[in-house]
């Protein structure tokens, strides 16, 4: 930058950016762990997919030595995935699919949740956690883009005690392949 001018010119500059590593694996009085599912319910592996696939997220959220009455769930999607909103016409219904032999709808009943949004790139959902209170949380994603992208982490914290945090474990990346397509 060059002042051409005879007055003084002043710069304020801001930088955003996401770190090249992923955030370290915590929990500070709340944790959280993610495991991707089938539409069977069964655990799958998601270092390889293929655009098409449609998966459940399962969150399970545990407060540690407190009430947690603010709990604020934010799971990032990795690009190439989108979610499947359940308000939307021609989502995929994930209500009735058991697991761990109870239905989704009634996992969803045990959890005291205030609010959940479903937006571009993250699901996010509100939770009043009780002491030591462990809840589960589904939502259904659809692989759509073929490539290779970064997965990030679960975040789990009370929204007015920051410090109060966990963040999930999470495998570093996933390819996802065109159908029909497994070299790309």
């Amino acid at each position: 930058m060059k002042n051409t001018g005879t007055s003084n010119l002043y710069l304020d500059l801001v930088l955003t950016g996401y770190p090249n590593s992923l955030p370290a694996p915590q929990s500070h009085g709340v944790s959280i762990s993610r495991l991707f599912l089938d539409t069977n319910a069964t655990p799958v592996d998601i270092s390889t997919l293929t655009a098409g696939d449609r998966l459940i997220v399962a969150l399970k959220v545990e407060s540690q030595k407190q009430q947690l009455p603010h709990a604020l769930v934010v799971d990032m999607l990795p690009a190439g995935f989108e979610l499947e909103d359940p308000n939307v016409s021609g989502s995929f219904p994930i209500d009735d699919i058991k697991v761990d032999g109870k239905t989704i709808s009634r996992w969803h009943d045990e959890c005291n949740t205030a609010h959940t949004e479903y937006r571009d790139d993250r699901f996010i959902a509100a939770l009043n956690l009780g002491y030591g209170e462990t809840c589960r949380i589904f939502y259904a994603v659809r692989v759509v883009s073929p490539g290779v992208f970064k997965v990030p982490p679960s975040l789990v914290e009370d929204m007015y005690r920051p410090y109060i945090r966990g963040v999930g474990k999470t495998v570093t990346q996933t390819r996802i392949t065109s159908p029909g397509n497994s070299k790309e």
